[in-house]
């Protein structure tokens, strides 16, 4: 959901489905009930949560309780117009709500993975046409019947190969639609000693409603 997007629901009675806490602030502050924005922005203790009770404080017209908030948030009171701040909000946590709706789909990846479930990364955790940089070659996987691996056959560099683990995931960038994630991962053996770790960029998608997987780039066979 684009800004435009979030914008055009403000018309319907009710938030849309899945909106976060901060998303849901604005929501309300926009359909011009500040209460019900205040009550979802006190539940929301995090960074994010902060920010957007500091601008409504600023816009009920308490400063002195907005600029608390504000340095709750790590950021200096607005001096945009309400407007303005209004929207600069909104494009950054539906930035935050992507990146959250990727970040779940390589976590689902990576559970799929380590129990071999193909089925799962074809049907759930990859869009396609599916990209993979790797080895000085490029694999396209057209459709989930073209999906493959050889770590789960446990040969070359993955000879004994037990389970992954993401050892850090890092947004790098992030749309309504799209996130690129800077990562690294570690292959471990079945006895828990470390075959390698390698680092990676992924693509994350969404399509009709889901995030999952479109692209792949790394050093790993």
């Amino acid at each position: 959901m684009d800004l435009t997007q979030f914008r055009a629901t403000v018309a319907q009675g009710v938030p849309p489905d899945g909106l976060n806490l901060a998303l849901q602030t604005l929501w309300w502050d926009a359909k011009g009930d500040w209460d019900r924005a205040h009550t979802c922005a006190q539940q929301d203790e995090g960074k994010t949560g902060s920010a957007v009770h500091a601008y409504l404080h600023r816009k009920e017209g308490d400063m002195r309780n907005a600029a608390g908030w504000y340095s709750r948030a790590g950021r200096e009171p607005a001096t945009v117009s309400l407007d303005e701040e209004w929207q600069s909000l909104s494009e950054e946590m539906l930035g935050v709500q992507a990146a959250e709706g990727a970040r779940a789909a390589m976590d689902g990846f990576m559970a799929a993975f380590n129990a071999r479930d193909a089925d799962a990364i074809r049907s759930r955790w990859f869009h396609y046409p599916h990209v993979r940089f790797h080895s000085g070659t490029v694999t396209v996987m057209q459709t989930p019947a073209d999906y493959h691996n050889l770590v789960w056959d446990s040969q070359g560099q993955s000879a004994g190969w037990g389970r992954s683990a993401w050892d850090n995931v890092e947004v790098i960038d992030a749309g309504p639609e799209k996130v690129h994630f800077r990562v690294q991962f570690t292959r471990y053996r079945a006895d828990g000693s470390a075959i390698g770790s390698y680092r990676s960029l992924y693509i994350v998608t969404l399509k009709d409603g889901r995030w999952a997987i479109q692209g792949r780039s790394s050093w790993a066979e």
